[in-house]
């Protein structure tokens, strides 16, 4: 079962493709290995008037029984509050991602990922497309289950990333559902 989850995670791990906006570290429910998850973000940059909010769907599993490798798709809307000339309002973003974290107890885990934004409006059309100009961005998470039922669960996570191509920092707090098996 290793073998498989290590074929299924490789190509994010290897890739970097991570962006942390709205990037949740799920951990499946005691005495599960899997997760499958879906959550909703918000979060502001430190260094620009802007805010966003997203949606993401992710995979998570259980290495070593305190290993997590988590991988998954987000939806981000980043909303500028203060406009320069020519500068769009709205930017949206579509990111692959990935985060690794280790369990401190059942409930609570921290982690840390890297991240890629690879496809975005940020175009003179204003349609989505693919790009290799989004920012490469690493962060670290902090995750903590809030309610447990059977294979159901809640968390609430919350982050601090910084990009290493446009230089800015930003936090971002989630909270997702995940079904665990």
């Amino acid at each position: 079962m290793y073998k498989k989850c290590i074929i299924v995670m490789l190509p994010f791990l290897l890739l970097g493709i991570i962006q942390l906006k709205g990037q949740g570290l799920r951990v499946p429910n005691e005495g599960y290995k899997q997760c499958a998850g879906i959550a909703i973000s918000t979060g502001a940059f430190f260094d620009k008037p802007a805010v966003f909010i997203g949606l993401g769907f992710d995979y998570a599993y259980i290495i070593k029984e305190k290993w997590v490798l988590l991988g998954g798709l987000t939806f981000d809307s980043e909303h500028k509050t203060k406009l320069s000339e020519g500068e769009t309002r709205v930017i949206n973003t579509l990111t692959p991602n990935a985060a690794v974290g280790y369990l401190i107890t059942s409930r609570l885990a921290v982690g840390a990922g890297v991240g890629k934004g690879l496809w975005d409006t940020d175009n003179p059309e204003k349609k989505m497309k693919y790009t290799t100009s989004g920012n490469l961005t690493v962060g670290v998470l902090c995750a903590y289950t809030i309610f447990l039922n059977g294979p159901h669960g809640m968390d609430v996570t919350g982050g601090i990333e910084r990009g290493l191509i446009t230089v800015e920092t930003n936090f971002t707090v989630e909270i997702g559902y995940g079904y665990s098996f």
